[in-house]
């Protein structure tokens, strides 16, 4: 009987296909691992986008909503009492205008130089108005800093 193969050969084809097979079998479990967290990642992102859907299936049934400014609060600083009640009156009467209108028609630059950098007369004293801070929303509230003007001589 004759031999095709040595015993040599023969060992390294059984050591190449042993190679083959450990190796096979390692990726096999480092895939698995990868698939598994792909697997789970895709199972979260699905979650996500029904929530979403959902959500925005909600908002379309509310339809547009309308913010419209119901309220206006003015804070005036000033030390002097009276002062700060005579410049809050006439800030007061001021933003009132904006009661009914929608918000998102108001110019926030707008309603911020309206007042900023302002001077008022209250008697007989000058008072220049300083914003230092706008809301707008359903209430529109207005900081601003009185500051006594000297009259020039």
């Amino acid at each position: 009987m004759r031999r095709i193969f040595s015993a040599s050969t023969l060992a390294v084809f059984s050591a190449l296909v042993l190679g083959l097979i450990t190796g096979s079998s390692l990726m096999v479990v480092v895939l698995e691992e990868r698939l598994k967290a792909a697997y789970l990642e895709i199972q979260q992102l699905s979650m996500t986008v029904n929530q979403q859907k959902a959500s925005l299936e909600q908002l379309k049934k509310q339809g547009p909503r309308v913010f419209i400014v119901k309220e206006v609060e003015e804070l005036v600083d000033n030390p002097d009492e009276v002062l700060r009640l005579a410049v809050a009156e006439k800030v007061h009467n001021i933003l009132k205008d904006f009661i009914g209108r929608e918000v998102r028609e108001l110019d926030p630059f707008l309603v911020y130089h309206l007042f900023d950098r302002r001077i008022i007369t209250v008697g007989e004293t000058s008072v220049l108005l300083t914003v230092k801070a706008l809301m707008i929303s359903e209430k529109l509230m207005l900081y601003v800093q009185a500051v006594e003007q000297k009259p020039r001589p």
